[in-house]
């Protein structure tokens, strides 16, 4: 375990962080993918600098996790409607910023031309999705020594939200270690005061004080990490960045190992397909979620994921919103999950032939519930006309409760590594507002 000594971060506890697990040899289900393999991604090399401030600037100004494209900086023509766009979600979700105290704002050393002062209150698109993040579960965020866990923090920006909304929080991250080095050197910069310790062990997991105000857990160490309680886990983008087995994992540590009460996942979904890229490079289907969650928010294309939409015309990737709770398996049993399934399935076909928001929600959730013939092939056929990713997780599905398995063949077979074509296709994406012309529908109310 270490517990940093001093106040002031300094570069010797970011490199010490950056080198864990260089020397793992034993075999890890949380192995890094080959997105995150490039050497684009050596944060710490890459910054050139010794400086603490001008890693954090350098981090920044990649993009790669914090929103700092140059379509987000204060010059660009999109910063100032999506800071409009930002702040009137915030009052549609029945709140104002203005109420909160000053210091909830994005970070003094933040790179100057990604953030301005508005009201008093310094602001970047980069703080601003991360608050509409924190907003959409602040009755369990803010309650006393609230336990959350993030899982692929990037840059810790959301947990450093969290904590400047509510101080008593206890926040855990897991990462690959090149990224959980950069989480740790923002959050020790931004809290000097708060207590901090690092997992370096298996035998320091036991050693956890679980009353620290930052716990960082590197993502070779997650096979061991269980048995403790979180009020909420989160994950935003990167379980889709993740190989197919990894992001498995991920889900396992969550429904079995820890004692997780909710989940809050922004992740791709539905996204076009590269059959030069492997299983290993990404996630065919990020968040398949066992029966025993109550989703409480399922959005397809997310108002609050707006910012992605600008890069329609370079990148192809949608995302799924998910919040949940878990349930005990007492509550749902085997009688009530399989009607559930079959009667979600039913009103996605009294649906068609317009497969919408309503359509997916339907068809996700009867799957969720109970993995049948009908509705897996339904999910498949549509995915497969538009050549999606999830095709694939699907294929294997129905390989398994399906006679005939010659017809998924094409999608069973081990694809040839390769290099990522140009953002898997470039093309413009429908604008999905059509969610915006229909009610939720929620399946407890069946």
């Amino acid at each position: 375990m270490y517990n940093p000594p001093v106040k002031e971060v300094t570069f010797e506890e970011l490199k010490f962080i950056n080198e864990l697990g260089n020397t793992e040899t034993s075999s890890s289900r949380f192995f890094i993918s080959g997105m995150w393999k490039a050497s684009n991604k050596n944060f710490l090399e890459n910054a050139k600098s010794r400086d603490i401030v001008k890693i954090i600037q350098s981090v920044q100004k990649t993009g790669l996790i914090y929103l700092a494209d140059e379509l987000f900086n204060t010059k660009s023509k999109h910063f100032g409607l999506l800071v409009e766009f930002y702040l009137q979600y915030i009052k549609d979700q029945g709140f104002n910023l203005e109420d909160l105290d000053k210091n909830v704002a994005e970070s003094t050393f933040t790179l100057p031309e990604l953030a301005l002062e508005s009201n008093g209150r310094l602001i970047s698109i980069d703080f601003l999705v991360r608050f509409c993040i924190c907003l959409d579960t602040l009755e369990t965020i803010t309650q006393q020594n609230v336990n959350v866990l993030d899982i692929g923090a990037g840059l810790g920006s959301m947990i450093r939200v969290v904590k400047l909304i509510n101080p008593s929080a206890r926040c855990t991250i897991i990462d690959i270690p090149g990224t959980l080095t950069m989480s740790y050197a923002n959050l020790r910069k931004s809290f000097p005061d708060s207590k901090f310790q690092v997992v370096t062990t298996v035998e320091s997991i036991s050693k956890i004080d679980i009353s620290a105000d930052f716990t960082f857990v590197p993502a070779f160490l997650a096979s061991d990490f269980e048995k403790f309680s979180f009020d909420i886990a989160y994950n935003t983008g990167s379980l889709g960045e993740m190989p197919q087995t990894v992001a498995e994992s991920y889900i396992d540590l969550i429904q079995k190992r820890l004692n997780v009460k909710q989940f809050y996942s922004v992740n791709r979904y539905l996204e076009q397909d590269n059959k030069n890229l492997t299983d290993e490079y990404q996630a065919t289907w990020a968040v398949f979620l066992d029966p025993y969650w109550e989703i409480q928010k399922w959005e397809y294309q997310p108002d609050l994921w707006k910012f992605h939409w600008i890069w329609d015309a370079q990148m192809a990737a949608s995302y799924l919103k998910i919040h949940a709770v878990r349930i005990p398996k007492s509550e749902l049993p085997d009688e009530l999950r399989n009607k559930r399934s079959e009667k979600l399935f039913e009103k996605a076909i009294s649906i068609e032939p317009v497969k919408g928001h309503k359509w997916h929600r339907c068809i996700y959730e009867s799957i969720r519930y109970d993995q049948r013939l009908d509705n897996v092939k339904s999910l498949y056929e549509f995915c497969k006309l538009d050549n999606l990713r999830e095709t694939r997780f699907l294929a294997k599905i129905l390989s398994n409760i399906d006679i005939d398995t010659e017809s998924y063949e094409e999608y069973l077979n081990e694809m040839k590594p390769g290099k990522p074509g140009l953002m898997y296709r470039l093309r413009g994406r429908i604008s999905f507002e059509f969610r915006r012309l229909s009610n939720f529908f929620n399946p407890s109310d069946i």
